[in-house]
């Protein structure tokens, strides 16, 4: 008996806990997972159930019913629960235009005609004067103007039309119509004339000042400062039609940063101040030969007078002068630069040995360096140089004592 007590009791369990696990799928297949919404008693779309779906559902109404003052839209669209496969959801996103496209509802819309013809169907004359007025910032922003005001050179009309919602055009898709007509037509099917303001920077270009010297010989020049360019903001106002400028005028000019003047020297010492100096004030500054002169040489300019000598000769100062420089420089090999006055500088190249250094003050004859073939040389000499204010002379003009080879 107690055996058989127990049987039933574990029969009674199992089919409890069948009842509950059958119940359960049940439960789970048929219990609602999805929003179907309908306008009228046509479905349209299926959303997940959520609260986000129900405020995009109030969203798209409020949107409708603002956008078209007559219509009732809460007494067409409807929301019923629903179990479909998740396949068939879509997005919140997606759902107004759905709810438009395949809705089927029918609204009192107007036909906008621009000199009588028809360019849109929108919903309010509102919506049609800003789609106009992105057509200009369009047209401004492409060329950099703000807009103080704007006109439409065409005659603009509204009509009440009755159509369906998905037939009517939203304010970018009128912008977007106008200005790819516009664009294909020799003659624009939509004028609008504006005014307003553009700011640019431009460049101010130097002025070129000219100043004499005395340093400088007469009828040679030397630039002394290259110059820079200036900055201004130019303000103008404009007036256009449609992407086309028909007036300009500048309205004002702020500088922000000022243009440094080119400096030319201008020469006015004169020439018998040079050939006295080149007839009384050099001395060669080796005992040797000449064995490359000043100019064209192997296809390029030879800017100074090679004098061969043995290695070790001594190099002499053919000025009173300051040492500029006394090292090694490319292609010279071991160079003394020395300055002397009058814009005067003479240079000594291929050196063995320097003997003097930058900042010390030499006598004319003064012995400063010795004979080498250092740098870009093929043999024991020295490479002498005479510039006057930048300018390579022939040292052989200013030189009595110099022997050719």
């Amino acid at each position: 008996m107690i055996k058989r007590n127990k049987f039933y009791k574990f029969l009674s369990l199992a089919s409890f806990a069948g009842t509950i696990a059958v119940s359960s799928v049940y439960y789970k297949e048929n219990t609602p997972n999805a929003y179907e919404i309908k306008v009228f008693d046509k479905a349209v779309a299926y959303v997940k159930a959520d609260e986000n779906a129900l405020k995009q559902i109030a969203k798209i109404n409020n949107e409708l019913e603002n956008r078209f003052k007559s219509t009732n839209f809460k007494d067409s669209i409807f929301v019923f629960n629903s179990k479909v496969n998740e396949d068939y959801l879509i997005d919140d996103k997606l759902l107004e235009k759905s709810i438009i496209q395949n809705g089927g509802i029918e609204v009192e819309a107007f036909s906008m005609l621009c000199d009588g013809k028809e360019i849109a169907i929108i919903a309010s004359q509102m919506e049609g004067k800003e789609a106009l007025d992105k057509v200009a910032n369009y047209y401004a922003s492409k060329n950099g103007v703000n807009i103080k005001e704007s006109n439409v050179k065409n005659k603009i009309t509204y009509e009440k039309k009755k159509t369906l919602l998905k037939d009517v055009d939203d304010v970018d898709k009128v912008k977007e119509r106008i200005i790819e007509v516009n664009s294909k037509l020799k003659k624009p099917l939509l004028v609008i004339e504006f005014k307003g303001t553009s700011q640019s920077t431009k460049n101010i270009s130097p002025e070129t000042i000219i100043k004499s010297s005395n340093s400088i010989l007469e009828g040679q020049s030397q630039i002394e400062n290259q110059g820079k360019y200036g900055e201004k903001i130019v303000l103008k106002e404009i007036t256009m039609q449609n992407n086309n400028i028909i007036d300009s005028k500048v309205i004002s000019e702020k500088v922000t940063i000022p243009p440094v003047n080119k400096v030319i020297l201008k020469g006015t010492k004169s020439n018998e101040d040079k050939d006295k100096t080149a007839s009384t004030s050099f001395v060669s500054p080796s005992r040797g030969t000449i064995s490359s002169n000043f100019g064209m040489r192997w296809g390029r300019m030879h800017e100074g007078l090679d004098i061969a000598a043995n290695l070790g000769e001594p190099i002499y100062a053919a000025l009173d002068g300051t040492v500029t420089y006394s090292g090694w420089a490319s292609g010279y090999g071991n160079l003394i630069k020395l300055k002397h006055n009058d814009g005067i500088e003479t240079y000594y190249g291929h050196c063995s040995k320097l003997l003097v250094s930058e900042g010390q003050k030499v006598k004319k004859g003064e012995k400063i360096a010795e004979v080498g073939s250092t740098g870009n040389s093929t043999g024991p000499h020295l490479h002498f140089e005479i510039r006057i204010n930048g300018v390579p002379k022939d040292p052989t003009k200013y030189l009595n004592d110099i022997k050719n080879k």
